[in-house]
């Protein structure tokens, strides 16, 4: 239609797709999500809706466990989630070429999820663990994961595990297959698009609140 305008991440696919050597030292970063193992279109376009690989940065994550309930008889955890812009300053330059400052509307994404122990250790702990293969025990050495309820400090333990995994995708060490599989599981609200093309937030808490 006429005077519409077009969604950041559309946008963004365009400049990849109209580029004739391919991603360029602006938009590298995306190609950077799939180093070492090939990341699908859709998953690209699904990290992409909540700021990876949008420029010469992305977003940072933080986590944290510090509760938990019985439901109808099992144990669940609170996981609290945010991701927010990196403090570094983004240089004019890349927001005005990439067209990325709808992000300043969708960051910070604040959310939370509750998972039971064994969802954590089965469909989050053993994945990350196989996609760091040796180098797992390196990153994880100071916080170990509660494997099974009725060890002495659980919830601690899950809190220490789950806030080394933000790190960890902050430093960009996890690849874009488990980044993904890491937003699915913890119930990530992907941004979707508004009527005017922009990407609008789905947090389940206010976004400005702090973890």
């Amino acid at each position: 239609a006429v005077g519409s305008k077009k969604s950041t991440v559309n946008r963004y696919v365009e400049k990849l797709e109209d580029s004739p050597t391919g991603p360029t030292a602006t938009t590298v970063s995306i190609a950077s999500l799939v180093s070492s193992t090939k990341v699908d279109f859709d998953t690209m376009m699904y990290l992409s809706r909540f700021g990876f690989g949008l420029g010469n940065f992305d977003p940072v994550m933080s986590l944290e466990v510090e509760q938990y309930m019985e439901r109808q008889g099992h144990r669940k955890y609170e996981v609290r989630c945010a991701l927010r812009l990196p403090d570094s300053a983004i240089p004019v330059t890349d927001k005005q070429e990439l067209q990325v400052d709808a992000l300043f509307d969708v960051l910070p994404l604040t959310w939370s999820c509750w998972k039971r122990l064994y969802e954590l250790r089965e469909n989050l702990y053993e994945p990350v663990k196989e996609c760091l293969g040796a180098s797992y025990d390196k990153h994880f050495k100071n916080a170990p994961l509660a494997l099974r309820i009725g060890i002495s400090g659980t919830l601690e333990r899950l809190d220490l595990w789950v806030q080394r995994l933000g790190e960890l995708v902050s430093e960009k060490l996890l690849p874009g297959r488990c980044l993904a599989l890491i937003l699915r599981f913890l119930d990530a609200p992907a941004p979707e698009e508004a009527e005017d093309g922009t990407l609008r937030p789905k947090a389940n808490f206010g976004s400005k609140k702090c973890l």
